[in-house]
């Protein structure tokens, strides 16, 4: 017997943390899955973009990319190639951090201020920084266990 129960795809959105682009410094509103919601809704980790330039979250028109940069939306909306460019950057250079937020490794609150703002490439200094603070954080929360 199949017990699996279909999840609405707004369910998991209300899920991830949303972060507005005063905060990210990316041109489009974003949602983070802090948990685990890739696992329920049959997907990989991934970032959820809103495909406007609004101020206000807008669920109703929204995209997605996983955590290798690649787009799962055939159709982008009001944004540019460059929006597009600036948001698969700011994935690929906080791609550790966001795994383990997905993976509930870590929270999103307490890497927030670490996280590399914006849409341009980081250096290999900046995500390798990102990345040592990533792993402090699950030493430190594996040891809460």
């Amino acid at each position: 017997m199949n017990n699996w129960i279909p999840i609405d795809e707004s369910m998991l959105v209300c899920e991830m943390a949303n972060k507005n682009k005063a905060q990210t410094q990316l041109p489009m509103n974003i949602w983070i899955d802090e948990n685990q919601t890739y696992i329920r809704g049959r997907h990989s980790k991934r970032v959820k973009f809103q495909l406007d330039h609004g101020n206000r979250m807008n669920l109703s028109r929204s995209g997605s990319m996983d955590l290798d940069g690649n787009l799962h939306c055939t159709d982008i909306g009001e944004l540019s190639q460059d929006d597009i460019k600036a948001l698969r950057n700011f994935v690929l250079n906080n791609k550790e951090a966001l795994k383990h937020v997905a993976d509930n490794d870590i929270w999103l609150d307490e890497i927030w201020p670490d996280i590399i703002k914006g849409g341009e490439p980081a250096s290999f200094e900046e995500i390798r920084k990102l990345n040592l603070k990533v792993d402090e954080l699950i030493e430190y929360n594996n040891s809460l266990d």
